[in-house]
């Protein structure tokens, strides 16, 4: 029987195709809910070159759907696991170059990596007939796609999102890529709300993540924070409050200071907790307004000692008439008035670690240790700033400890550590069933690419709709002011340690490329970038007699070139591998570069397509990220968030909005 296994699909697709699938090599990237559903469909089909990386382990959360694990693999790689266990799926399968890979098995590799590494280049990418992504990170694909842009490889994106799905079929200069597709703004919250008047769990949690975090272990930025307040107080929020929260910033950073001290996590629990919350009680006109709840002041010795008495939740809004637990003083393990429950009661309802309610002495014995290990970690790589991560233990236990705490003070419920996850994270749980569904339209669709046969690749969407759960439309054209699509990609291979600056723009932009005069014979203007980083400007030359290693630029990053005139299109350099015997090399014949296309007059709108999973949705979220100043925000190269606008869709344990 294992000699005829591959006869149904050669006989249904046809030897041509099925040839085709047998020598394409593909390269899948993520093995999450939709990883491991792809990965196993695609060795059932008998493709037989396949390259799969994950940067992630297993946890245990994954395994009640992401049927490839088992609870011995937990902690291992999800990348190496799956491609072993797959590999039993098709017999005669095997890692690549291995001897036992027969004529009809499945050659896969497998690496448990991140695809931003240096190695993964834009020369490595072109080893590829197809990339198929199954990314739950933002930032990660938006990184396959313009390693794929650049490449000239098909992309097919997915995602799943509750019981929705999509599948996209994407190639640079035939459709819109992933960076065409309009991104939905998050939603914000007003500052004073978020770090002096809180009224909901959600304002706690996105306090502790995005705002106390980020000023004890993340970068510290004293002039984006100043700007933040400056333009709340522009919005018309409260000038007191404001100038208030400027005092509070500025006293943070020598709290940040001491952090790696003895007694340090305990001096930012007594400021944070204590001294802020006296110094905004003293603001008597603050409490005036109608429905603010004054907070109570926390104090260490009486929390640790177990005198402290909890305060009662405030009183909630009625949900269709009934009250809510909120309003009948529940909070975490204390019972009405914050009189603790019995322990046996306790012990009943604690279940698993995440699913436990946390009393405020748990929460402060959490806040300390969370404290002293992100502290150790900081203190060991203080180059790289620290950043919230729902799958960072670390870093999750700090927000939830930190939420919970400042919910006690403002009589705010608390939450568990899952609930804290879900939120921080903007999760929505995933369904194994729809991950099996997309991953079985991506083999398809990838059939359709492979056969050339753009006509059918269209776009899928699964839909909540029990008498039509699936749709699909046709892939819609690149949009033509898209800042990654529509950028001339030319490979520059280089060793960054010697090749300076300089040499760049001389040689490469000037000579090389032609870019010395414009039309009017007037010298050409232009500014290079790495992707946020203006490296130099027609104003700014001191960087020229750097090497780009000592600007930080290494193997695997862009160099783009941003024409001052807005004329003609951004073109970027992908560094890749050095050559041996010559400095740098790039392309025999230099490439015709398109002038930018003139933006139309604004059409009146047309219906609106059908709901597309991750273009639009509402969830609770933190505050904007602010958008890099620019002085050409539309002709900006990719990877300067020309955006903040964010894509939501996304694939593997669960979803999460960036």
């Amino acid at each position: 029987m294992s000699g005829n296994r591959d006869t149904y699909a050669r006989t249904l697709l046809g030897a041509e195709t099925y040839s085709r699938i047998r020598s394409a090599k593909l390269l899948v990237v993520g093995a999450g809910g939709i990883g491991c559903e792809l990965l196993k469909n695609l060795v059932l089909v008998g493709f037989g070159n396949i390259e799969i990386i994950d940067l992630d382990t297993i946890d245990l959360s994954n395994l009640n759907r992401q049927f490839l694990f088992r609870k011995a693999d937990i902690k291992k790689s999800k990348a190496l696991v799956a491609a072993a266990f797959a590999r039993h799926f098709n017999p005669g399968s095997g890692p690549q170059g291995s001897a036992d890979v027969d004529a009809k098995g499945v050659a896969i590799r497998a690496r448990h990596g991140n695809i931003k590494e240096s190695e993964n280049d834009v020369e490595w990418m072109k080893g590829f007939d197809l990339v198929l992504s199954a990314l739950d990170n933002l930032d990660a694909r938006r990184h396959v796609n313009r390693l794929c842009c650049a490449a000239g490889v098909p992309l097919i994106e997915s995602g799943t999102q509750g019981y929705l799905g999509q599948v996209t079929p994407m190639q640079k200069g035939r459709t819109e890529c992933f960076d065409c597709i309009a991104k939905p703004v998050p939603k914000t919250f007003p500052v004073c709300t978020i770090r002096a008047t809180p009224s909901e769990p959600i304002h706690c949690i996105v306090w502790g993540k995005s705002y106390l975090f980020g000023k004890l272990f993340g970068e510290d930025d004293e002039a984006g924070d100043e700007t933040e307040l400056e333009k709340a107080k522009a919005d018309g929020e409260n000038a007191e409050e404001i100038d208030n929260l400027k005092k509070e910033a500025a006293a943070f950073r020598e709290v940040r200071q001491k952090m790696s001290e003895t007694e340090g996590a305990r001096r930012v629990f007594e400021k944070v907790f204590s001294e802020d919350i006296k110094r905004l009680l003293s603001m008597e006109d603050m409490w005036k307004v109608q429905g603010r709840v004054k907070p109570v002041p926390l104090e260490y010795e009486a929390i640790m000692s177990g005198t402290f008495v909890t305060p009662p939740i405030r009183k909630a809004a009625p949900v269709n008439g009934k009250s809510s637990a909120a309003e009948n003083g529940k909070t975490g393990e204390n019972g009405p008035n914050g009189v603790q429950k019995p322990p046996a009661e306790v012990a009943k309802t604690a279940g698993l670690k995440d699913q436990r309610e946390l009393s405020v002495k748990d929460n402060l014995e959490l806040f300390i240790d969370s404290c002293n290990r992100l502290s150790a970690r900081a203190i060991s790589h203080p180059e790289i700033p620290l950043a919230f991560d729902k799958d960072d233990s670390d870093t999750l236990d700090f927000v939830l400890a930190t939420a919970n705490l400042r919910a006690i003070a403002y009589r705010i419920p608390t939450k568990t550590r899952f609930e804290v996850k879900q939120m921080a994270g903007n999760i929505i749980p995933a369904i194994a069933t729809t991950n099996a569904i997309i991953a079985g339209f991506i083999v398809i669709r990838a059939i359709n690419i492979l056969q050339n046969d753009w006509s059918k690749a269209t776009n899928v969407f699964l839909k909540a709709d029990p008498a039509r759960p699936l749709g699909s439309f046709v892939t819609q054209p690149p949009e033509p002011s898209c800042g990654v699509c529509q950028d001339v990609y030319i490979p520059l291979a280089c060793d960054p340690a010697k090749m300076t600056l300089g040499t760049f723009v001389n040689e490469i932009v000037r000579e090389w490329l032609g870019w010395k005069t414009n039309d009017e014979g007037e010298d050409m203007e232009f500014s290079v970038f790495e992707g946020n980083r203006e490296l130099s400007s027609p104003d700014d030359d001191d960087n020229h007699g750097k090497t780009l290693a000592e600007m930080n630029v290494s193997r695997g990053m862009m160099l783009t070139v941003v024409d001052e005139d807005n004329v003609f299109a951004n073109i970027a350099f992908p560094l890749c591998k050095p050559p041996n015997d010559k400095s740098y090399e790039l392309q025999a014949s230099v490439p015709e570069i398109p002038k930018k296309a003139v933006k139309a007059k604004a059409l009146p709108p047309s219906p609106p397509p059908p709901q597309i999973v991750g273009q639009k949705r509402s969830a609770p979220e933190d505050e904007a990220v602010s958008e890099a100043k620019r002085a050409k925000k539309s002709d900006v190269p990719s990877g300067t968030d020309k955006a903040s606008a964010q894509m939501v869709y996304d694939s593997d344990d669960d979803i999460e909005i960036l």
